[in-house]
């Protein structure tokens, strides 16, 4: 189990110049979406909609996101039984948005904000928990991919793909 801080940008490393963190990573309100996010079932939830309301940084967001647990979306062939349990295949074929900036990994703050995706993407309707840090930190730093959380819903992330590289590298600091 991952400890409760193990990506922390504010981890201060003797001897090295850190990075500045971009100034501006948007936290969007779709106008559109269908449903309203309501009330916030987890720190995630809390944390995005807080910076919604511009009641916390970003970089305590950042920190939250890669600090928590958080649904992915995938094909029912991308789970293996391992022992008993079951568990995703390496490398799984995940749900994601292509947009003119390029794919976007999509994610959910909680298995109850797949619903929308699922309704429009029924391939992709098993959902997947895994620790957001980890799982975005183990893709390889050469693919460029923007991150997108809880799509469909009133108050989401979108973070373009050049915002996350500069997240990822910061991180790897």
């Amino acid at each position: 189990s991952p400890s409760k801080n193990m990506f922390n940008l504010f981890k201060k490393k003797e001897s090295q110049p850190t990075a500045p963190i971009p100034p501006s990573i948007p936290v969007a309100t779709n106008p559109n979406a269908p449903l309203p996010f309501g009330t916030p079932e987890n720190e995630l939830e809390r944390a995005l909609l807080a910076k919604h309301k511009r009641e916390i940084d970003v970089i305590q967001l950042i920190n939250t996101v890669f600090n928590s647990q958080i649904s992915i979306l995938v094909p029912e062939d991308q789970f293996t039984t391992v022992e008993g349990k079951r568990q995703l295949v390496s490398n799984p074929r995940i749900f994601t948005l292509t947009q003119q900036s390029g794919p976007f990994l999509v994610m959910f703050s909680s298995p109850k904000r797949t619903k929308p995706a699922i309704d429009r993407y029924s391939q992709f309707r098993y959902a997947a928990e895994v620790h957001a840090g980890n799982f975005l930190m183990s893709m390889p730093q050469s693919l460029s991919f923007g991150l997108i959380i809880n799509p469909y819903w009133e108050a989401y992330i979108q973070w373009m793909p050049d915002q996350l590289q500069q997240i990822r590298a910061r991180v790897r600091q």
